[in-house]
């Protein structure tokens, strides 16, 4: 299967568990998701906060809903859009058809016999019934009770499917039965795929991120020795970088590059000679870090004058003026 179709499983999983917890009956425990349009199937584990674990997967490349459109048209004359503008009517039709164990075949939609549907739905068929065997050889001996079914995809609303789903999972296809997970009628099955994959970017746009850098100047105190005045640390929240935090000050010799710790490599970068006035050798500056569009930055600021900032790109290996150290 391909990682974009095991991707809707999985979206389409999140969304349902996301939702049922919302609800405040929160599911935890394993779901097989059946794609119908794709011919794909996964064994999800699912836990709280719509978390979602693969176990298993299985499936081989179809798509049922061109197979199914073309036999419609071949077999009964019509659309299979029109099959589902008519839903309602035809299986209720459909439904009786069964009930009454195929006894007599019965007008499902205008132009279509349910003997007419079925034989149009016969290629589906046979590709999900392929589908099912793997899927029961997949299953551990009981492990059916305790699972829940999710069918997905546009075909997921389509009456044949649904019966068809059923008749192999369900001791009586034609009864409600909890293995099946049930949406409401407003629902469409074809969309849960696209709501839980926004339902996971907007999580994952709504968690912390922290920055991936250690920075510091590398400066030598009044004794003489090594100091290091950090600027940002490794793992640091992203949102704690948005506003700048200035060093306290210390002194800069004009011309002089700065030395930079970056994650334990000393940089040199040498700076603008604008942040200092034309005519003083030396003076009072401060650094910050701060992330914007989500670069990081460096702002150095004349703190006698007060007058400039300056802002410039955090120093690379390939960039520092000095080079290494």
């Amino acid at each position: 299967m391909s990682d974009m179709k095991l991707n809707n499983l999985i979206c389409a999983a999140a969304c349902v568990c996301r939702e049922e917890e919302s609800a405040g009956k929160a599911y935890t425990g394993k779901l097989l998701v059946l794609d119908l349009d794709a011919c794909g199937a996964a064994l999800l584990r699912c836990r709280a906060g719509g978390n979602i674990a693969l176990i298993w997967e299985a499936g081989a490349p179809f798509n049922s809903v061109h197979a199914f459109e073309q036999a419609m048209m071949k077999t009964c004359g019509i659309s299979a859009q029109f099959l589902s503008d008519n839903r309602r009517k035809a299986a209720r039709a459909y439904r009786r058809y069964l009930q009454n164990e195929r006894a007599e075949d019965m007008i499902a939609v205008e132009g279509a016999s349910c003997v007419q549907l079925e034989q149009a739905f016969s290629g589906v068929r046979a590709a999900f019934q392929n589908l099912f065997g793997e899927v029961e050889t997949k299953l551990q001996d009981g492990e059916l009770d305790e699972i829940r079914i999710l069918t997905i995809g546009s075909m997921a609303d389509n009456f044949l499917a649904e019966y068809c789903v059923r008749e192999r999972f369900s001791s009586d296809p034609l009864l409600p039965d909890p293995l099946f997970w049930e949406l409401d009628e407003s629902e469409s099955r074809g969309e849960l795929a696209e709501r839980g994959r926004k339902l996971l970017e907007e999580r994952e746009a709504e968690k912390p991120r922290s920055f991936g850098k250690d920075v510091s100047l590398c400066l030598i105190n009044k004794d003489g020795h090594e100091e290091d005045l950090v600027l940002a640390r490794a793992g640091q929240n992203e949102s704690e970088l948005t506003e700048p935090r200035f060093t306290p000050p210390f002194l800069y010799l004009r011309g002089e590059p700065l030395r930079w710790r970056i994650n334990g490599e000393i940089l040199r970068m040498p700076l603008p000679g604008s942040l200092l006035p034309t005519d003083t050798g030396a003076d009072m500056i401060s650094a910050a870090l701060v992330l914007k569009d989500g670069s990081a930055r460096i702002l150095l600021r004349n703190e006698r004058t007060r007058t400039e900032t300056v802002e410039t790109k955090l120093p690379q290996a390939a960039d520092a003026g000095e080079g290494r150290m």
